[in-house]
């Protein structure tokens, strides 16, 4: 956008210096300013869209922390919302719900075994050999 701006830049001082003619000035400009119309269109179609994405990436991950929680102290129609949002083909087999996951919770169930590995490698170890001294 910056470049364009530039050729506008540089159009309007051929112009003052009477380098092109006015045809050719407003020709030339129409078709700069169309451009940077266009780009700045472009530009607010990506802030949207990464705007869009981070809410719904913030959703998802308010959920996944808090669905637990919602599930079991919530009412039927909670229950019923939550597992809505997790996936669907609800199958309850020998006692045991069954159910096919949302394709956008797939990630985070392949990677939890890491993260949660990961998790527990980075907490302290608990230590109490030295609590008398540490304790004040």
């Amino acid at each position: 956008m910056l470049a364009t701006q530039r050729q506008l830049d540089n159009l309007t001082k051929m112009r003052c210096k009477e380098i092109i003619t006015d045809e050719e000035y407003t020709k030339e400009r129409n078709i700069l300013t169309k451009q940077i119309a266009h780009l700045h269109q472009q530009l607010n179609e990506i802030d949207d869209r990464i705007n869009n994405w981070l809410e719904l990436t913030e959703k998802t991950f308010d959920f996944a922390q808090n669905a637990r929680n919602a599930f079991i102290n919530g009412g039927v129609e909670t229950k019923k919302s939550i597992l809505l949002a997790i996936g669907s083909s609800f199958v309850i087999d020998n006692g045991k719900l069954e159910i096919t996951p949302n394709e956008l919770l797939e990630p985070i169930a392949k990677g939890y075994k890491e993260l949660e590995a990961e998790y527990f490698r980075l907490e302290p170890e608990k230590r109490f050999d030295n609590y008398e001294e540490n304790r004040d």
